[in-house]
């Protein structure tokens, strides 16, 4: 194994620090999702929000620090079958999206003061057009690999799909050769993809419990509304992030096995993912990127201080009715 790769993921968090730093351009700075400062009554938008961000930097945190002690371990942490070896951070995303439906269904949902509903909210009611698919695509690639890796792998000896068999037949002694591959087959892909759809059914869920919450009173609206806005946002750049993290640490485990080559005899034997085993290498370093841009963007957002509401934020609807916003 080169040196280089003990140290993968450093580069890449590095570069995604950086590439999130330049969001604070005055330019980009205003396309971000807007804070705003709320009164104390209007619990628990702020709570929920500092808590997606910590939660969002620990996810970080595990995924740097597994892919450090896998590579310091030489593979050794895939030694014996787990099935939730590639889920992990997919279900701590998981985890994390119950824990903050459950804070906000636990807090007090009545008003101070009525406001009257236009139409009745639902999960897309915060979330610009096309925003959902920030989630659906990377799902749908995860999904796309797991179907290849899963047709490509082979049982170990206990019939579990875990591993790639690189067969080179037998000898002229009529002596069998070939070699097995840890490997991301069936047994990992499956319970991967099964935690991802959850992943974007809890995300909806979490959607929906934050949309039909009944605003505080009339003359707050206007900031509720875009602090729900927000937090839809980073909800679904969140589930993103795990989601393309996973798929980049799948992409990495099938290109490296295209890497594996057998030499017997003066011929050479390559695996069957070989061929494209470069491709799916810079893939998986560009899915890296961008799952820890993701990341980083919703810590960087979740965990700054509110501001006061532009004026230009709130509708013109809103300043002379503000009991009759557009969401009700």
């Amino acid at each position: 194994m080169p040196v280089w790769q003990i140290f993968y993921d450093a580069p890449i968090l590095i570069l995604a620090a950086v590439i999130v730093a330049c969001s604070s351009l005055p330019t980009l700075r205003r396309r971000l999702p807007h804070v705003p400062r709320l009164p104390g009554e209007a619990r628990p938008d702020p709570i929920v929000r500092v808590g997606l961000g910590v939660l969002t930097v620990g996810a970080l945190i595990y995924s740097v620090s597994y892919e450090l002690r896998s590579y310091l371990a030489d593979g050794m942490l895939l030694a014996e079958y787990h099935w939730w070896a590639y889920a992990d951070l997919l279900l701590g995303a998981c985890a994390a999206l119950i824990f903050l439906t459950l804070l906000m269904l636990l807090f007090r949902r009545t008003s101070a003061a009525p406001v009257a509903p236009a139409h009745p909210r639902t999960w897309r009611s915060f979330l610009n057009a096309g925003q959902l698919w920030l989630l659906i695509v990377p799902t749908i690639l995860l999904l796309a690999l797991v179907a290849f890796a899963g047709s490509v792998s082979s049982p170990d000896e206990d019939g579990i799909y875990r591993i790639l068999v690189l067969d080179v037949g037998e000898d002229a002694d009529g002596v069998g050769g070939g070699m097995l591959i840890s490997f991301f087959g069936w047994a990992y892909g499956l319970p991967v993809a099964g935690v991802a759809l959850a992943l974007v059914l809890l995300t909806l869920v979490v959607l929906h419990v934050n949309a039909v919450r009944p605003f505080l009173r009339p003359e707050t609206v206007a900031a509720e509304e875009a602090s729900r806005s927000a937090l839809a946002t980073l909800f679904v750049l969140f589930g993103a992030g795990a989601v393309l993290v996973t798929l980049a640490r799948a992409t990495r485990v099938v290109s490296t096995a295209g890497d594996v080559t057998l030499v017997r005899d003066g011929y050479q034997w390559e695996t069957s993912v070989s061929a494209i085993s470069p491709w799916l290498f810079w893939s998986a370093l560009a899915l890296q990127l961008l799952g820890y841009v993701l990341l980083l963007m919703v810590a960087r957002i979740a965990l700054r201080r509110p501001s006061a509401l532009p004026d230009a934020q709130a509708s013109p609807a809103t300043r002379s009715h503000p009991g009759l916003n557009a969401h009700g």
